[in-house]
């Protein structure tokens, strides 16, 4: 229908020449396209590598009077494994309350490393040239953070972590380990082989413990926030990207004593 819309727009112009010029008419085909001129107008189905079979244009010289293209769908895709990230935490707007005010900064990390694992990603294009995508699926993200002082958390009759300090000769420096599952969404814009996304996360925790560095005991731990959200983003081209994450709920439960945030730079591996 749209094809014959587009013909009876452009006839009009073509009678109209015609009764003005008595050039011939030229009718030409081949396997991939299909042309006819009158009086030096030509519309054309088609053209000439073949990727638009159904395309339909009309034209006088150099001059484009209509064209009809059609309407791409939307490209599903889903990828079982959608990538690895790596990735150092920070902890930032760290502000000691409650009974932990005058404890100092036992939180200082010496280091936090994550390792994230994206699956079951599903992508949705969202406009014509298939650049702009909407993606979600499911990551698995466990984070270690290295102390710099020897800290422990105890819970309370509240069920909120305090720190307990102990003695160099009880141990070495601890770590702690958090994993959770969660849900994130986010809009990609690709040009190319460049690509820059944006993205919100939902969280849930799935394991909390911590050990002594060098030591492979594990010890119950009741600090981490049960739920979190961050927002991300990312920057990248091919297979590899940069990427920023900022916590937006604070890392540990409601009441501890410190409402800190995490910031993680880190890079991406995608599976393509």
């Amino acid at each position: 229908m749209k094809k014959l819309m587009v013909l009876l727009a452009c006839l009009p112009a073509v009678l109209a020449a015609s009764a003005q010029n008595d050039d011939e008419v030229f009718v030409s085909s081949d396997e991939d396209k299909f042309s006819v001129s009158i009086a030096g107008f030509q519309i054309g189905f088609g053209n000439d590598s073949g990727t638009e079979a159904d395309t339909v244009v009309c034209i006088h010289q150099s001059s484009e009077f209509g064209v009809y293209r059609p309407r791409r769908r939307s490209q599903v895709n889903f990828e079982l494994l959608g990538g690895f990230s790596h990735g150092w935490s920070h902890l930032v707007q760290s502000d000691y309350y409650g009974a932990w005010a005058d404890k100092g900064d036992f939180l200082d990390l010496d280091d936090a490393f994550s390792f994230a694992m994206d699956f079951c990603k599903v992508s949705v294009t969202l406009n014509q040239s298939r650049s702009l995508s909407l993606e979600f699926g499911a990551r698995w993200t466990y984070t270690n953070y290295y102390l710099l002082d020897r800290v422990w958390f105890d819970s309370d009759r509240n069920h909120n972590p305090v720190p307990n300090f102990y003695d160099e000769s009880e141990g070495s420096l601890p770590v702690l380990r958090s994993s959770y599952v969660g849900f994130p969404i986010a809009l990609k814009y690709r040009y190319r082989g460049f690509f820059m996304s944006g993205s919100v996360s939902a969280e849930w925790l799935t394991r909390e413990y911590a050990r002594h560095k060098g030591s492979r005991s594990k010890y119950h731990l009741n600090a981490f926030n049960d739920f979190r959200s961050a927002a991300e983003i990312t920057v990248g081209y091919d297979w590899i990207a940069a990427y920023v994450a900022y916590g937006l709920t604070p890392m540990l439960k409601s009441g501890a004593g410190n409402d800190a945030h995490t910031l993680t730079i880190g890079f991406k591996f995608l599976v393509n």
